[in-house]
């Protein structure tokens, strides 16, 4: 007992002694305090407070120190936020040495009995970091931003040892009992005003990142629900910059923290939720408008969390938050500006909104409203500040690498959903332009409906976007991996809308964006017609025909001209072939007479180009076969098993001829075949509509003006008539005008019967003969046929006279030798009364009509050259051979006399005004 209270009395001296020599002004270190100072905390609790001092005193004077030597070396604090620093200044070993030993023994206590000592030291800590921090806040390297602080602590050896204490007491204590543990110690350093001691509340952030947040949150709902209005103070600039140093490193745990913090305002008992829990919404939106970092943890990953039905869990809040908004700074003002100022996740809030927008559930329709109110403030507030300011918002970046989002929105079938994605998109493209042409050929790709094309027309007449449009048809039209189906029907929408606008609304340039791509829509015509595909052949067509009259404004290239005309031909022929429907088959023509009509007028190129191809489809099946009559069908026609080979074979096997292109799908007139191999069988009335249309589009090649008056220049008859004997003609010897005596044709027989051939198995010659007949002297140039077809009548005719066969009986020889002669008649090649002999000859015996070929038409134009020369032009313009000067010499017509003579029962009334009555004048004449 003795020995106890000899104890006791030793420690309370050693107490006075140490208190004694505290008193003292702290000079220099003295190892025996500090040493006396730990026994005393160890075995007198009723010295705790008296050694904490002085361990605060000791620590102070630790600083003291270190900062004295900046003085010394002042460069090392100029160069402190360099990367070339200096070595900071050196402190006494035996401080550190001290300071080291102190740390160490209020660490062991804590460890030992962290229920006692904990809250002791942890309180000890924080308050001698806070008046440090303030004490020497004077100090020039002390008014630093934030980062370049904590570097400077973090180099003062004393100041990190007791950082050092403050974090591992923290975290004994958060082991042991949790982190509301330390709540209260955490929200006492928070309510430090001086900016000083935020480097020491960043660095425990750094330690304990999720606790310093939340609890720098919860402390600014506090002081916002105590004055009901957010203020902006110093304090809060302090956090924001705690929040921004922390999220360089700790960005995921603020985004956790912040969603943590929302969930805590989704309580299903309003009543009973805390003030602060109602006001966590206005002040996250608050802070989002001042911190940037809590404006990118709020617009994260985590809103795919928030569903209608989360957002339908806030909606009896919105009364209670009104008080912490004011008219000048409204809730829907504030989220307005939060997404103007969103640099990312942007794509995240505008699927929220969408989808909003698009629910119709009953439930949500408040939700539904206010997502469209908020939606067109944000375009507006958007569309003005990139008129008006020149910096850019940080939303449009975002936007611009997020641009993906909206195009499932732009496609939507709902109005309320499209038009304001488009109109997000048209405000994005008046500051980044280029951005609209992928879109604008997503649009025209895979726009299947009304309501899609309708927001393609928003999108293209809002503002200059207009202009775009020819790139985007360009991105379209170069991917490989898509049908261009879509593509072409609205096209011919946006063409038929920029013909007839409907009100506010201009798409004009769409029809000269078309003509750019014209080769691409003539191939692609091309290529349709080939494969069969008839419905996207008639859309082409309607294409065509629509910017017809924009291709007289722009110069078009060779190889454009040529695809344009090859198309055209293409499509009229296969139309024809076809199409069952005649009204639809003559609006297609009427089309396509009209677009060559165009191209032609001011191309040589293109009208020789279109003469050339229509003559190549009529004489090649299967195409030849519209224009024969049923009743004039020979064997020639009938198409032989596949094995064998035969054009039509070809045809079906891909390989029809290289002028419309090759590997026309089978497909193409299988379904058109007779299970006997027959070609298809097309009516009279057919055929005769087939050779109106085709005469029609012929003469559409060569009208001499663009009123599509169908009247030819004279050059152009004659190349439709050269390239008439080029095609049917199988060599071009002896193509000159000259007929030789008809003992020469012996030479030249196996050329004659193949253009016989060819112009009795291909009709429609005949009225291209006839075409070219009315328009003199373009019938001369077709000479060589005129002169084969008559040198194989007179043959044919010479048999059947031979066998004593009759002229009825040989139908298809008489229909063929009145259409020589009434052709040549027509183009005034037989001068009267020679130009009869077409009426004549369907009476006459085989033998005269074999004398009248051979005395009157053969050995006529042998001795007079059916030359132009003998064609003068006429007082209306016209080449016309004056017949009332031209006779036909006796030697040439006695033959036709003497055989009417022979029929002078049938043909008297004839004989008398071609014979007795000239005679007659010519003697009055006399």
């Amino acid at each position: 007992m003795m020995e106890m209270k000899k104890h006791q009395e030793d420690q309370f001296a050693k107490l006075a002694v140490f208190l004694s020599e505290t008193k003292q002004p702290f000079i220099n270190v003295q190892t025996s305090q500090i040493t006396c100072a730990m026994e005393l905390l160890k075995l007198l609790p009723a010295a705790q407070d008296a050694v904490f001092e002085y361990y605060g005193k000791f620590f102070d004077y630790a600083i003291s120190t270190y900062l004295k030597q900046l003085k010394v070396q002042p460069s090392w604090v100029e160069s402190s936020s360099t990367s070339s620093r200096l070595d900071p200044p050196i402190i006494p070993p035996e401080i550190i040495e001290n300071v080291t030993n102190i740390r160490d023994v209020l660490l062991r206590l804590v460890e030992e009995d962290h229920l006692v000592w904990a809250p002791v030291v942890l309180h000890w800590s924080y308050k001698l970091l806070g008046k440090i921090s303030k004490h020497y806040n004077m100090h020039e390297f002390a008014r630093m931003p934030l980062g370049d602080m904590l570097r400077f602590w973090s180099q003062c050896s004393v100041a990190y040892i007791l950082v050092d204490i403050n974090n591992k007491t923290i975290a004994k204590m958060m082991k042991a009992e949790g982190e509301r543990s330390v709540d209260s110690m955490i929200e006492t350093m928070l309510g430090y005003k001086s900016s000083s001691f935020e480097w020491v509340l960043a660095q425990i952030g750094d330690s304990f990142p999720s606790l310093v947040v939340m609890d720098m949150l919860l402390c600014g709902i506090k002081e916002m629900c105590s004055t009901k209005k957010f203020k902006h103070t110093e304090k809060l600039n302090s956090f924001i910059r705690i929040l921004d140093h922390l999220s360089i490193t700790y960005f995921n745990n603020i985004k956790d923290v912040v969603f943590k913090l929302f969930k805590l305002s989704l309580s299903e008992e309003h009543q009973k939720m805390t003030v602060e829990n109602v006001a966590i919404v206005p002040f996250l939106l608050h802070m989002a408008m001042c911190s940037s970092t809590l404006l990118k943890s709020m617009l994260c990953e985590n809103l795919t969390q928030v569903t209608p039905e989360v957002l339908n869990k806030l909606l009896p809040l919105y009364p209670q938050w009104k008080k912490y908004f004011d008219e000048q700074c409204s809730l829907l003002d504030i989220m307005v500006q939060v997404l103007l100022n969103a640099d990312r996740g942007i794509k995240h809030v505008l699927n929220l909104i969408f989808q909003l927008i698009d629910c119709e559930d009953p439930k949500f329709k408040t939700l539904k409203t206010g997502a469209q109110t908020l939606f067109e403030l944000f375009l507006a507030e958007l569309e003005y500040s990139l008129r008006t300011n020149r910096t850019t918002p940080p939303i449009v970046k975002a936007l611009v690498t997020n641009l993906h989002t909206i195009k499932l929105y732009l496609l939507s079938t709902n109005v309320d959903v499209a038009q304001p994605a488009a109109r997000l998109l048209s405000c994005i493209a008046i500051r980044d332009q280029e951005c609209l042409l992928p879109y604008i050929a997503t649009m025209l790709i895979e726009c299947e409906n009304s309501t899609q094309l309708e927001t393609l027309v928003e999108i293209l007449s809002f503002g200059v976007n207009m202009a775009h449009f020819d790139g985007g048809l360009v991105y379209a039209l170069v991917k490989t991996d898509v049908s261009l189906s879509n593509v072409w029907n609205n096209i011919n929408t946006l063409l038929s809308l920029e013909s007839d606008p409907p009100e506010d609304i201009s798409l004009h340039g769409v029809s000269l964006a078309v003509v750019s791509h014209l080769d691409k829509i003539c191939r692609s015509m091309i290529e349709c017609c080939h494969s069969g595909d008839m419905q996207n052949a008639h859309l082409l067509s309607s294409i065509l025909s629509k910017i017809a009259s924009k291709l007289c404004m722009k110069e078009m290239s060779v190889p454009k001209v040529l695809y344009c005309v090859k198309a055209a031909v293409l499509y009229f022929f296969t139309c024809l072939f076809k199409e069952k429907d005649e009204m639809f088959k003559l609006k297609a023509c009427l089309r396509m007479n009209k677009f060559v009509n165009t191209v032609s007028y001011r191309s040589s190129i293109a009208r020789t180009a279109a003469m050339k191809y229509i003559l190549d489809g009529v004489l090649k099946e299967p195409f030849s076969l519209l224009f024969v009559m049923p009743d004039n069908r020979r064997n020639d026609y009938i198409i032989q098993p596949l094995e064998k080979t035969s054009l039509m074979g070809s045809f079906l096997q891909q390989e029809y001829n290289s002028m419309f292109g090759e590997k026309i799908n089978i497909k193409f007139d299988i379904d058109e075949l007779h299970p006997k191999y027959k070609t298809p069988v097309f009516d009279a009335k057919s055929v005769r509509f087939n050779e109106q249309r085709l005469v029609s589009f012929l003469r559409s090649c060569y009208s001499s003006d663009e009123c599509y008056s169908f009247e030819p220049t004279l050059d152009t008859v004659v190349s439709l008539a050269l390239l008439v004997v080029q095609f049917v003609s199988p060599d071009v010897m002896y193509n000159g005008l000259p007929w030789p005596d008809e003992d020469f044709t012996k030479v030249t027989i196996e050329r004659d019967v193949h253009i016989y051939h060819t112009i009795t198995t291909k009709p429609i010659l005949w009225t291209i003969l006839g075409i070219l007949a009315g328009h003199r002297p373009a019938l001369c140039y077709c000479s060589v046929l005129l002169r084969a077809v008559c040198a194989c009548l007179i043959n044919h005719w010479g048999a059947v006279n031979h066998t004593k066969g009759k002229s009825k009986d040989n139908r298809q020889l008489l229909d063929d030798t009145v259409k020589l002669l009434n052709t040549m008649s027509l183009g005034q090649l037989l001068p009267k009364p020679l130009d009869v002999l077409g009426v004549i000859v369907p009476e006459l015996a085989p033998q005269q009509i074999l004398i009248v070929l051979r005395d009157c038409v053969w050995t006529y134009t042998r001795d007079h050259i059916p030359a132009p020369a003998l064609f003068l032009r006429n007082n209306i313009g016209g080449m016309w051979r004056d017949t009332t000067v031209v006779t036909v010499p006796k030697p040439y017509s006695d033959s036709l006399r003497l055989t009417m003579i022979e029929n002078i029962s049938q043909f008297g009334d004839l004989y008398a005004r071609l014979f007795t009555n000239n005679k007659q004048q010519s003697t009055e004449t006399q």
